[in-house]
């Protein structure tokens, strides 16, 4: 089958070509294991007209440096502006869940600037709310014209292989010019506003995926900066990648009503959830990097984890890999992008009294995630610990590698002795995190925690605990925005 590479400039099977676009986490969406290829039979940069407004979406209004200007979602409707961005919505399909994964990478800039930057009253800063808006609506707009691209052609079709079965779908890759994008941030975000960006590199991949199989699982994100700085307070060079599935039914559906079915299907809320995940890190990472602050311990400990996932041995225990998570969940912000995520989540819903919003919070993948940190327990998480090995392989691996003496291996609980390595495997992993960084040092293990898993989970447990007590005190805050 043909294949074009997308906006990365690499070869690759991963899905829509953008495994790669994160220097430092490649691989690491747990969807990987479901979704084991696909490839794209076309990658289109695309510029083409957007769709026209629909009469039914949101009347907001804003002040901006001239007149004052009328709205839809933030976006401004005005004849001598050119190509207004497309409608707004809100958004459920079956058997769905909210899940996706995000990492923001870049050697420097990072969230928490000066202490909180993300407000510690309001969990959610009002100045990213026109960029959401922004980037929201260019989504939208894409994930419309990408329907009526596709809807009858085979030009577009690709193979994806699930559960060792392959489906038919299609797939598209728009990559958005950077002076496009200055022209609509010089539109349609007020000046005044303390996020200030410029020549920001937008790519969204949409694909369609059968029904039967269709979760919002699949979806990813990224944001980078790498290659970013700071010019007369302006943060250059950004990126932003989505990834976004569509079930094959959409396909189906006749023109005039896409938007609808998109709109009762959650999508367009799913959409507005990741982007709003993202622009929080967009705006720490901003705040941080005006600040000229280039590393801090959550920092450090984030890159450890991925790091630590991309070893060999992290992938013989799905255990092992659900801890991983639990340490990237309870980083600061990761925190403080899922509180944003969540106040946009409920921003439209219809939320009264206090009853209202904790019934919405507690079945919230935010609140879920939150949970799994708190309810971390190290004494039953080593009890129950599994890896997808016999022992005697295990056994094998480790005299291949010199690890352990036979005496040891003989003696031991091989579940001890494998723990106790993926422990070292943090340890020293922790060298290589320390070189990529010059102003903070993450700071080794204690000899007693490399020798006895208990008490290297035990201190997690505890850390754990800690920033899932943080997480719930910012949850409780957004009451007082909704």
């Amino acid at each position: 089958m043909k294949e074009q590479v997308g906006y990365t400039g690499r070869n690759s099977n991963d899905i829509l070509k953008f495994r790669n676009f994160n220097p430092i986490n490649q691989g690491t969406m747990d969807a990987m294991d479901k979704i084991k290829s696909i490839r794209t039979k076309d990658a289109l940069t695309m510029n083409k007209d957007v769709l026209d407004w629909e009469n039914d979406v949101d009347h907001i209004e804003t002040d901006t440096e001239d007149d004052e200007k009328e709205l839809y979602n933030g976006q401004v409707i005005d004849d001598d502006k050119p190509e207004p961005l497309s409608i707004s919505g809100e958004p459920n399909i079956k058997g769905s869940t909210k899940k996706y994964n995000s990492y923001p990478f870049g050697f420097v800039g990072a969230p928490m600037a000066i202490g909180n930057s993300v407000s510690e009253k309001l969990g959610s800063p009002d100045s990213i709310q026109p960029w959401v808006n922004l980037i929201f609506n260019l989504l939208r707009n894409q994930i419309l014209v990408f329907v009526d691209l596709v809807k009858n052609t085979d030009e577009y079709d690709i193979i994806v292989e699930i559960d060792k079965e392959d489906h038919m779908s299609k797939s598209l890759i728009f990559n958005h010019e950077k002076d496009k994008i200055n022209k609509y941030i010089k539109e349609y975000i007020p000046k005044g506003n303390d996020l200030k960006v410029k020549d920001m590199s937008l790519s969204i991949g949409v694909s369609t995926l059968p029904d039967k199989i269709y979760n919002f699982d699949s979806w990813n994100t990224s944001f980078k900066d790498t290659d970013s700085y700071i010019n007369n307070s302006i943060y250059h060079d950004v990126e932003f990648l989505f990834e976004i599935y569509l079930p094959e039914s959409v396909l189906e559906v006749d023109s005039d009503e896409v938007d609808d079915f998109i709109t009762k299907n959650g999508i367009y809320e799913k959409v507005r959830s990741m982007v709003s995940h993202e622009v929080t890190h967009l705006y720490e990472y901003y705040k941080r990097k005006l600040n000229n602050i280039s590393s801090w311990k959550d920092r450090l400990v984030g890159t450890n984890k991925v790091l630590v996932e991309k070893q060999l041995l992290s992938s013989i225990s799905d255990d092992w890999k659900h801890f991983l998570n639990l340490v990237y969940l309870s980083l600061d912000y990761e925190i403080n992008a899922r509180i944003s995520q969540l106040y946009y989540e409920m921003a439209d819903k219809d939320i009264e009294t206090k009853y209202d919003f904790m019934d919405f919070v507690k079945s919230s993948q935010v609140w879920e995630e939150k949970e799994m940190v708190k309810n971390f327990n190290a004494k039953e998480f080593i009890q129950n610990f599994t890896y997808k090995s016999s022992d005697e392989d295990l056994k094998s691996v480790f005299r291949t590698l010199d690890i352990y003496t036979e005496e040891q291996l003989e003696t031991y609980d091989i579940k001890n002795l494998l723990l106790r390595e993926l422990i070292s495997i943090w340890n020293r992993t922790i060298d290589k995190t320390n070189d990529l960084y010059t102003d903070f040092d993450l700071n080794k293990l204690k000899s007693g925690e490399l020798q006895s898993p208990i008490r290297f989970f035990k201190k997690f447990e505890k850390k754990f605990k800690q920033k899932a007590d943080k997480w719930e005190r910012k949850i409780y805050k957004l009451y007082s925005r909704v």
